[in-house]
């Protein structure tokens, strides 16, 4: 089995979108203009392959970044150093195999590179993103505040890993 964490191509896009499009409602929509966005914007845009298919991807951003996000802005307001995880999407029949650690490791080690103080990032607490939950808490994540969004109808826990 061959895995590797690489930056996102082109031949990516498709899975990338449908990916997205698969866990929605934990996240915003996508479609290829926003990805090419992302892809122009973003200072961390990578991919898990496996064996040649795409497992999963994860969007980040530093700060500073031409992004415009309630999220991000939160994070961005509340610290100067900082990798921002926008979105990690594993694929349902590849999740339990440990490619969200693969890929927060990752990020780690890109954030240590760049001599970032901790990763952010956020996950639905209303309604309840329960694996996020699990996953980031094992991960050694806190919660450092919370979000209402959406006209008060949904609720994001915004979360730090020190790195430091």
């Amino acid at each position: 089995m061959s895995v590797l964490v690489r930056d996102v191509q082109d031949s990516d896009i498709e899975t990338i979108l449908q990916l997205n499009e698969e866990f929605v409602e934990y996240l915003a929509p996508m479609n290829a203009v926003e990805c090419a966005e992302y892809r122009r914007s973003a200072n961390y845009f990578r991919v898990v392959d496996l064996n040649g298919a795409i497992a999963g991807f994860l969007i980040a951003y530093e700060p500073a970044a031409s992004y415009d996000s309630v999220n991000y802005n939160w994070f961005s307001d509340k610290y100067e150093d900082f990798i921002y995880v926008d979105r990690i999407v594993i694929a349902a029949d590849q999740q339990g195999k440990q490619f969200g650690r693969l890929f927060y490791d990752d990020v780690k080690a890109f954030a240590r590179e760049r001599g970032r103080a901790r990763i952010t990032c956020e996950y639905n607490s209303e309604p309840m993103n329960y694996g996020s939950q699990k996953f980031h808490a094992a991960y050694g994540f806190e919660e450092v505040g919370r979000l209402w969004l959406n006209d008060g109808k949904k609720q994001v826990s915004l979360q730090s890993f020190n790195l430091v």
